[in-house]
């Protein structure tokens, strides 16, 4: 076990996020330990497969290739900085493989990169549409009734995998499919030395991730106060500071816009959740119930108490359906209170 605290950044909420984010972050930041980067959704597998469909080489996130060359600097530097992402998307090791000639020619061959893979079910479901295991969560309906439109389908994995490379040496850990909440827990339980079984503290690991996993939604991105968020259209990327006990202090760095407290961390705790008592994760079964929030100062917010047990014995696959290709137009609607105030900041680029 080395520091007591671990500093963990995110600089990437979705694919499509700033790729200058990463390596601005990393330079506000002078202390990070970790870097995460999350790029997968569900729409994204279907881009992703369609690109590799026209390319076998492709079906990664490319603008992670533009990430790498903005970090070179600091690790030439000399910064121990390491990073983690899903940005392998399905195709977890020819990223790697772009990521090393990158490396090599910026002569950063020291940097190892590890790879996590097994996320890619689609052949076993192919194989067994009919299996009980794969039945439609809400309806039952089997998997054979979606087979012929039927383009990707991946489980979410937990940090396990993550944390074997990690204990192996892997600066870069690339992967495809992962649980959102994983990319943090695992720096946790490799730098802590966790025991798989210690739920309590992967609990509040993954509750850092969470809260986390969106980018600048914790900073202020989603506040329902958002028009007095300060200097919004420079807005800062999270950081959490995770203890060994598991709790974390969400913060951000000095100088950058939004603001982080207890509003702000409680709106992102709610995003996406579901059940409260039974956030499910490959890692753990958490409950937000016993959670406690309390500000610590200028854009610093603890958070502790998780609780969990173990998780379900079953992994969570996502499919994603061949379409009709289309062309759409989309327009972009704002009700409530002060809408068209809200509309005009954003159409200045202000936000």
């Amino acid at each position: 076990m080395g520091q007591s605290i671990l500093k963990i950044g995110n600089a990437q909420g979705f694919w499509g996020d700033s790729s200058d984010a990463p390596a601005a972050l990393v330079a506000q930041a002078h202390d990070l330990d970790w870097l995460t980067l999350d790029y997968l959704a569900e729409v994204s597998m279907s881009i992703l497969a369609r690109q590799r469909q026209r390319d076998p080489t492709t079906g990664y996130a490319r603008d992670f290739l533009d990430v790498i060359r903005s970090l070179i600097p600091a690790w030439k530097s000399g910064r121990p900085l390491r990073l983690v992402t899903n940005a392998g998307g399905l195709n977890p090791r020819g990223c790697a493989q772009a990521c090393v000639a990158i490396l090599r020619e910026a002569g950063c061959a020291n940097l190892k990169v590890g790879v996590i893979g097994g996320d890619d079910v689609l052949e076993q479901i192919t194989a067994s549409a009919n299996h009980a295991s794969f039945a439609h969560l809400e309806t039952g309906a089997g998997a054979d009734t979606v087979l012929p439109k039927l383009v990707t389908a991946n489980a979410y994995l937990g940090a396990q995998p993550l944390v074997e490379a990690i204990r192996a040496g892997a600066n870069i850990v690339i992967t495809g499919r992962v649980a959102d909440p994983s990319l943090t827990v695992a720096p946790c339980v490799a730098h802590f030395g966790w025991p798989s079984d210690g739920y309590d503290r992967i609990a509040g690991a993954t509750v850092a991730g969470h809260l986390i996993e969106c980018g600048t939604q914790v900073t202020g991105g989603i506040s329902t106060d958002w028009l007095n968020v300060p200097d919004s259209s420079n807005i800062g990327f999270p950081v959490v500071e995770v203890a060994d006990a598991g709790s974390c202090v969400v913060t951000k760095p000095t100088g950058t816009g939004g603001r982080v407290d207890e509003h702000t961390v409680k709106e992102q705790l709610l995003y996406e959740i579901g059940d409260p008592a039974l956030y499910l994760s490959p890692d753990a079964t958490v409950s937000f119930l016993t959670l406690q929030v309390q500000d610590e100062g200028i854009d610093r917010v603890k958070v502790s108490g998780a609780t969990a047990g173990p998780p379900g014995r079953a992994y969570a696959p996502r499919r994603s359906d061949r379409r009709p290709v289309a062309r759409a137009l989309a327009t972009r609607a704002r009700g409530g209170g002060r809408a068209c105030r809200r509309s005009r900041r954003r159409a200045r680029g202000r936000a």
